[in-house]
């Protein structure tokens, strides 16, 4: 009976809904509107402390789920970057649905926080607690209780990688911002010893995969590259069926294991680095088709990407075609038959990767 209870309890404990409570967000004795809640919860939660250790000090993005905030660890006094989940009033209609949603991103981040060798690697945002029932004392309202759920990382003062790639136009909109060769040198390296560390473990450890793999995933911290989604990480061997990347511009027919999808993501990385502003997106959806995908297919992706760089930009380093050259990698990574593509161990050893940087 005794082991029933406790198992009982812990479940109700996890499922517990981890939304900010609205009564956290007003004075005793008011009532917040939903509008009132949306418009100031930056100001409203500016200052929180939560479980004793942690103080909120500056407010940085909103999520789908939840806001991010640039925090100071009470006991160390070093930055931490805190997610608070949305309060009800935030979601409106619908609420109820993202609950477990949230639930699931809270169990993901304990997850890996235990493993030691993710949590280790210079290039994945370590997760330092994640609090689930701490206590949160907001300071603009007076009000207090032990209900806060979030996640606790390292600090990345760099923002995603991105926002290097593409950057707003001074008359509006969004252009392509270029990398130089040893630039996506640089970077790429550190997605594939990131790569390698997922799918090459120590021996008796299990490999993970992500299928996620973008740029929009990756923070930079000084100089160094950092992976800060692990919502779809899952351990290779649990998964069953085709493997296939979560976003949509990402996806292709010709692979379907885990280590390839991962590899295929990571080099359109590098190609938005070296093409982008002066080509744009090859791997892009539209009307249904992936430009890429299609391009390939016949024969007349590599054909085009030279007939628009010899227009635009001739100096750049995908013109080359010899052994040592960067579209030399690429081509090795965007095959169409799976038994002639390369694995994440040998792209690593391409002579390309083993050039000048920075």
């Amino acid at each position: 009976n005794k082991l029933i209870i406790s198992e009982y309890n812990i479940r109700m404990a996890r499922d517990q809904d981890p939304r900010l409570p609205s009564r956290l967000l007003v004075r005793e004795g008011l009532s917040p509107t939903n509008d009132e809640v949306r418009s100031r919860i930056r100001e409203l939660l500016m200052g929180a402390e939560i479980a004793g250790q942690y103080r909120l000090d500056t407010y940085i993005m909103a999520g789908g789920f939840g806001h991010g905030w640039g925090a100071t660890d009470l006991q160390t006094g070093k930055e931490v970057f805190v997610k608070t989940f949305k309060s009800q009033e935030e979601f409106g209609q619908g609420a109820d649905t993202v609950v477990a949603k949230m639930v699931e991103e809270l169990e993901t981040a304990e997850r890996i926080m235990k493993v030691q060798r993710l949590m280790n690697h210079r290039n994945v945002v370590s997760v330092l607690k994640v609090p689930r029932n701490a206590m949160i004392k907001v300071p603009s309202t007076g009000q207090q209780g032990a209900c806060f759920h979030g996640i606790i990382t390292e600090y990345c003062d760099g923002g995603e990688l991105f926002n290097y790639i593409v950057i707003p136009k001074e008359s509006g909109g969004l252009q392509g911002c270029a990398f130089n060769e040893k630039q996506a040198r640089f970077l790429f390296r550190q997605i594939i010893d990131l790569l390698l560390a997922l799918h090459y473990p120590p021996e008796g450890e299990p490999a993970y995969y992500h299928g996620d793999i973008k740029d929009q995933n990756f923070v930079v911290s000084g100089s160094t590259l950092k992976l800060i989604d692990y919502g779809t990480l899952s351990k290779v061997q649990d998964n069953v069926g085709p493997a296939k990347h979560m976003t949509r511009s990402h996806q292709q027919p010709f692979h379907n294991n885990c280590e390839s999808v991962d590899l295929w993501a990571a080099g359109i990385i590098l190609l938005d680095m070296l093409l982008i502003s002066s080509v744009g997106q090859m791997f892009k959806v539209s009307m249904g088709m992936n430009r890429g995908v299609t391009e390939l297919k016949h024969g007349k992706f590599w054909d085009k990407i030279h007939m628009k760089l010899m227009q635009t930009d001739t100096n750049n380093c995908l013109l080359q075609n010899r052994p040592d050259s960067a579209q030399d990698l690429l081509r090795k990574i965007f095959v169409m038959e799976p038994r002639n593509s390369l694995n994440v161990k040998e792209i690593a050893s391409h002579p390309w990767l083993k050039g000048p940087v920075p």
